[in-house]
């Protein structure tokens, strides 16, 4: 029973410190953000605990959670059949958690244990693997309500695949774009980054709000697979 290292691309991704926002129509709250706090990631090999990070005070939003044959990350089978746990992950959270929350105790589930009982979650039950299974996931904990940008704060937003990503700013501040991109999956790309900043910069710089929509600017190994954007940026 073990839990493995995570691969140094998504570590470098999870170092971000990710704010993760749901717009909807202007109100008297201009420039609010929902904030989340840090991008987390999933990647337990066979069986082992995992603490989901996420508290009572927030939502959980699930960018991927899959199980994967080791046999397949080894080879960079792209085309791997995939176990998906995303709902199951999101149902774990708002179901089995809340009384460990309510004691102020952790929230871990036990990703394949062989005894059933209510801390197991499993993964790759569906999968025919030669070698074991391997739990992959990335999700964001987001405050459930929205509040203020602060003076000199970085803030991230994201989305999943295609979709329009709205920077604002308080009244009276510009929007500075620090970086934007399109993070690959880890079973397809291994978490890396295309940039999308140049975009980003030419359609937000200067502005107290804008829209940013993004389609899917996938390399040619990566036919077909999940994808997320995400734009940083500061309030000068």
């Amino acid at each position: 029973m073990y839990v493995s290292k995570i691969p140094i691309a998504l570590l470098a991704s999870a170092s971000l410190a990710a704010i993760f926002a749901k717009f909807g129509s202007a109100t008297s709250n201009v420039g609010n953000v929902v904030k989340c706090r840090g991008q987390h990631t999933i990647y337990v090999e066979d069986e082992g605990l995992y603490e989901i990070k996420c508290t009572k005070d927030q939502e959980m939003h699930v960018v991927e959670a899959y199980g994967v044959c080791n046999e397949d990350i080894i080879s960079n089978n792209i085309t791997a059949s995939k176990s998906f746990r995303r709902e199951s992950l999101s149902t774990a959270f708002t179901r089995y958690c809340p009384p460990f929350f309510s004691k102020n105790e952790k929230c871990v589930i036990h990703i394949n244990k062989k005894v059933a009982d209510a801390q197991r979650f499993l993964v790759g039950n569906d999968l025919t693997c030669k070698k074991g299974v391997t739990f992959i996931g990335l999700y964001h904990c987001c405050d459930k309500e929205k509040s203020a940008i602060e003076p000199g704060e970085v803030v991230t937003l994201a989305a999943k695949k295609e979709g329009t990503l709205s920077p604002r700013c308080p009244p009276g501040k510009k929007i500075n774009v620090i970086t934007s991109g399109q993070r690959g999956t880890f079973l397809c790309n291994k978490g890396h980054i295309t940039s999308t900043t140049q975009k980003a910069a030419e359609l937000c710089n200067n502005k107290e709000m804008c829209n940013i929509t993004f389609g899917i600017v996938e390399p040619d190994i990566c036919p077909g697979n999940n994808t997320s954007h995400f734009v940083k940026y500061t309030c000068v």
